[in-house]
């Protein structure tokens, strides 16, 4: 069992790894590249989460395990960055204070921990429709029903409250999207199921060439041939069959590639250590990144960039996992930051 979990661990910090090099500036010197792992890098993020989905959980302790997970650290950094702004007489700090209450992507500061209070609302609506509809044990049919239903929907409504003209007591914006992202839930949700479908074949993952070599050539076939193009945080979904498809894909590729590291020790070590602080990396990996760019330019005069980049990256990897040991050593920190009533061990992004 210890290695089966190793597996799903060492996936998770691939993952997050894939994250924070999508939001670096080292992702320029390879777009395409970055372009094909943009097809299925959210999608194993949820696909990851769902695994360790509980359906028979107690409802309440689930709401607050999830809560306490997801949403208590959200609210911490950024309510933190906003009495910064305040102390510094930065920003319209009414208008940050709504943008984070909305938990979009396009309303806070730190763009990517949008991706927190999108996946407490795909956990929580996913519980109440699997606990309302009293889903126990489906056959494989329903399973098949459920996801497409709802892929179909998330297509509709990806774009659906996307930039649309709105007028609220007399003031007109852009409507960003719904609040905590909720329409995107569908499309989140499909990959949320599918990996709480598939759970118990996960945590046993066992990897057959046979099915890798031809995903891995169709993963790339698609990239490079088909207009596929996945971004969810501005509701960018292009040819969405062959997204969709590249994303099955690579998720069985990254845990295939997963378990080839899960051999080689130095690698397994790195990797479980990125997967267990991947909330603190999600947290800060954006603004640690972005402030190391700036000073390095400024220090070497804009010279030598793709080094910057690179040293910019493995600094928003490193310092976060420094962060997280420094904030479970510290008691204020320990607590708006780490989980309340579980083991302080870990804290995977689940």
């Amino acid at each position: 069992m210890k290695n089966r979990i190793e597996l799903i661990d060492v996936a998770k910090g691939i993952s997050i790894i894939l994250v924070a090099l999508h939001h670096s500036h080292l992702a320029t010197y390879f777009s395409g590249l970055n372009r094909a792992m943009g097809l299925f890098r959210v999608p194993l993020f949820f696909f990851l989460s769902g695994v360790f989905f509980n359906p028979l959980d107690n409802p309440r302790r689930f709401f607050f395990k999830r809560t306490d997970g997801l949403l208590k650290p959200y609210f911490a950094t950024l309510f933190i960055v906003l009495f910064l702004s305040l102390l510094l007489g930065k920003g319209d700090i009414l208008q940050q204070a709504v943008g984070i209450l909305y938990g979009n992507g396009n309303t806070i500061r730190w763009p990517p921990l949008w991706f927190l209070t999108h996946l407490w609302c795909v956990s929580m609506i996913t519980f109440a429709f699997f606990y309302a509809m009293k889903i126990g044990k489906i056959n494989r049919s329903q399973k098949y029903f459920l996801v497409l239903s709802l892929l179909v929907t998330g297509f509709l409504l990806v774009e659906t409250f996307w930039q649309i003209p709105v007028s609220i007591l007399g003031i007109d914006f852009e409507l960003p999207g719904l609040p905590f992202s909720f329409d995107l839930i569908p499309l989140s949700m499909a990959f949320y199921v599918s990996g709480y479908f598939l759970s118990k074949e996960i945590k046993a993952f066992r990897p057959r060439l046979s099915i890798f070599f031809p995903a891995l050539i169709l993963l790339i076939c698609i990239a490079v041939f088909t207009g596929a193009l996945v971004n969810l945080n501005v509701r960018v979904l292009r040819e969405p069959v062959f997204a969709t498809l590249a994303a099955v894909f690579g998720i069985y590729c990254i845990l295939t590639i997963s378990y080839c590291f899960c051999k080689t020790v130095l690698l397994k070590r790195i990797l479980l250590t990125c997967g267990v602080a991947s909330l603190f990396i999600l947290l800060f990996h954006w603004y640690i990144e972005n402030k190391f760019q700036k000073i390095f330019l400024f220090i070497f005069d804009g010279n030598f960039q793709p080094a910057i980049s690179s040293l910019s990256f493995a600094a928003c990897i490193f310092l976060p996992v420094l962060i997280r040991k420094i904030f479970s050593r510290v008691s204020i920190l320990k607590t708006l930051y780490f989980p309340t009533a579980y083991d302080v061990k870990s804290t995977f992004l689940v």
